[in-house]
């Protein structure tokens, strides 16, 4: 696949196997990925606020084709999620949700389960409302085997935007 892969994740609850999955598709698989800021990084920017984190959605989403949604238990209620996930698909980016509740986190504790953030989103064709829960697919990162499996998910969603 050309072009980078952008990840959006609860920072202070999954930053942890955020790295773990991007290490996975830039070591393993040979992808580009973004998306990771380090921690004083992302620090500073909470601490300039909104806009700033807005700032670095809209320049990880400048170079990317896909963006992975991490998700767990509070991932919904996060603004700046929904931001990602509506500039994703104004700029006609593929999306991939991945529900990580159920991996261990560093210290091996796993997090209860969340809403998907993409059933907040819809697009009206004709009076009808289409969930990008519908659209776009969502995957469950240890019952569908993930590891083995997050390169079809981001290849998959890649050609079918292209198309």
């Amino acid at each position: 696949m050309e072009g980078r892969v952008f990840f959006i994740f609860d920072y202070g609850r999954d930053r942890w196997k955020a790295e773990q999955i991007h290490d996975h598709l830039v070591s393993k698989l040979n992808q580009q990925a973004c998306g990771l800021a380090a921690e004083p990084e992302w620090e500073k920017m909470e601490e300039n606020g909104e806009e700033a984190i807005k700032e670095w959605i809209n320049w990880g989403l400048n170079s990317s084709i896909v963006t992975i949604v991490l998700f767990s238990s509070e991932t919904s209620k996060l603004k700046y999620i929904d931001y990602a996930i509506e500039q994703s698909f104004k700029r006609k980016k593929g999306l991939v949700g991945i529900d990580v509740h159920n991996m261990k986190n560093d210290v091996g504790d796993k997090d209860s389960e969340g809403k998907n953030p993409f059933k907040k989103f819809y697009v009206k064709k004709g009076k009808e409302k289409i969930y990008l829960k519908r659209i776009f697919p969502t995957y469950e990162w240890i019952n569908d085997l993930g590891y083995n499996n997050i390169n079809e998910w981001v290849e998959g969603i890649a050609k079918a935007i292209k198309e």
